[in-house]
């Protein structure tokens, strides 16, 4: 049984696979490439000298995918939650309505849409009655419910007259 010994040096951080220069990168030279990496995994990956620094390619288009599918994922997360809370207004808007007209608050009643104008008519006793009710008004009643403004003018229309 051979026991394979890990160079820390060339192996991904990741997988630990064997890379060679030209596929992997740093991941402590690129300040998005950790972000993502700790916002998957939910683990701090600190600079340490016996832990590998670089990533494989293999890797690097694994976390670019997972990311993307998570930040959808959540996207589409806080959209499901904006619809429900909109449909939860709108429920307890119509259940505040549907409360108040239970108690009376606002009356369920019908609209009446074909409203008729009501015609009123004078008769003959109706029209003696109002024109007898205007004469009686004389202008000292009317001097009596003049204000103090109409007082200025009011002298010069009694000069007038």
């Amino acid at each position: 049984m051979e026991i394979e010994v890990l160079n820390l040096s060339t192996s991904c951080r990741l997988c630990l696979a064997p890379t060679t220069r030209r596929d992997a990168k740093d991941m402590y030279a690129e300040a998005q490439l950790i972000e993502m990496v700790e916002s998957i995994f939910s683990i701090s990956f600190q600079q340490m000298e016996w832990c590998p620094r670089k990533i494989c390619k293999d890797c690097q288009a694994l976390v670019a995918k997972i990311y993307d599918y998570v930040q959808k994922v959540r996207t589409n997360q806080d959209y499901l939650q904006s619809i429900n809370l909109k449909q939860e207004s709108q429920s307890t808007e119509k259940t505040a309505l549907d409360e108040a007209v239970s108690d009376n608050e606002i009356k369920d009643e019908p609209i009446i849409e074909d409203v008729k104008p009501l015609e009123i008519t004078l008769e003959e006793d109706d029209d003696q009655q109002l024109e007898s009710s205007t004469e009686d008004v004389g202008v000292e009643q009317l001097e009596d419910n003049v204000s103090d403004v109409d007082e200025e003018v009011l002298p010069k229309k009694k000069e007038k007259a």
